[in-house]
């Protein structure tokens, strides 16, 4: 079945195919559309054992998923290949060594996919053990983190003490509770942009992805607060504790509220009231998704299984994978 086999189980899965259709790969159609721009992306992996990649569907995999943006972010900052730094003052460059030389051997592509995983995910993992749909996930979790993460302003104090929440600083606006679309954001340092209600709960893939209800916003039209990191932290860890009582999948509406209400008290707690713009935005989220929407399921687990996959599908209106 598409999408149930590891990584490890496709490279087990040798056979000889023409080098043309690996143009066809959904993983390289995510980093490239142009067709001379894919094979060049293979090119670059391999040169004497080209042909063990492409007659490989694990190895083509591991190619596209090493081209991902993130991947190749972690690649340059964690020197895993060959490449170049600016030297002091800029005044020179600096060749690096890289841990798999100028480039991945089809030999290395596993070990090498492995290390940018458990770079992107905090802790090891196993690249043979997961499918392809899952390292993306990874991949694509680890590049909003480091773009919600991305500093844009000096730290904000209120006194010698951090504040809770702040406002949105592209718009000029000081009110934490005036939420802002998460493309919009413009946070400071220390201040992630976290969505009102948990993106998570309302898509099937990584974040970027668009398989999500009929009048469900995307990953950057959800509302969002510019939330202090470690209030943000225990916000999640709050949501995760709730959400272990539950199955892979929950009704949204349900799912929406416990978003919403773990919000407020991590606000109130540090003395910032903003229950009446949540509830708006929660209000709005369930009107937009229709006059079906109390009746919609949601995904209540980082991992899910093909039963709530199906499951989830056939509750949004989308064809079965």
């Amino acid at each position: 079945m598409p999408g149930t086999l590891t990584i490890g189980q496709l490279i087990a899965q040798a056979r000889t195919a023409p080098a043309a259709s690996m143009l066809d790969s959904p993983l390289l159609n995510r980093v490239a559309r142009h067709p001379a721009i894919k094979m060049a992306l293979l090119l670059q992996s391999a040169n004497a054992d080209i042909a063990t990649i492409l007659n490989n569907p694990g190895y083509r995999t591991i190619t596209g998923l090493l081209n991902h943006p993130a991947a190749q972010q972690i690649i340059a900052d964690s020197n895993l290949l060959y490449g170049r730094q600016t030297g002091l003052a800029g005044l020179k460059s600096l060749f690096t060594p890289g841990k798999y030389g100028v480039k991945f051997d089809s030999s290395e592509l596993l070990p090498g996919l492995s290390d940018v995983l458990s770079i992107a995910a905090g802790h090891p993992v196993d690249a043979a053990a997961v499918t392809p749909e899952e390292a993306a996930a990874i991949l694509d979790d680890y590049q909003a983190r480091q773009e919600e993460e991305d500093p844009a302003r000096s730290e904000v104090t209120a006194g010698n003490v951090r504040v809770v929440a702040v406002g949105n600083n592209k718009n000029g606006d000081d009110d934490p509770c005036n939420f802002h679309k998460h493309n919009d954001k413009k946070c400071p340092e220390g201040y992630p942009s976290h969505h009102i209600i948990q993106d998570m709960f309302f898509r099937i893939g990584g974040r970027s992805s668009l398989l999500r209800p009929n009048g469900a916003p995307t990953l950057g039209d959800g509302m969002s607060i510019c939330l202090e990191k470690d209030s943000h932290r225990d916000l999640h860890d709050a949501i995760d504790a709730r959400l272990e009582k539950l199955g892979p999948t929950a009704n949204l509406f349900d799912l929406a509220d416990i978003s919403a209400d773990e919000l407020k008290k991590i606000l109130n707690a540090k003395g910032l009231n903003c229950d009446d713009e949540i509830d708006a935005v929660r209000d709005k989220f369930k009107n937009d998704l229709g006059s079906k929407g109390r009746e919609l399921l949601g995904r209540s687990a980082n991992k899910l299984g093909r039963s709530a996959e199906d499951a989830l599908r056939g509750s949004w209106g989308l064809p079965p994978k």
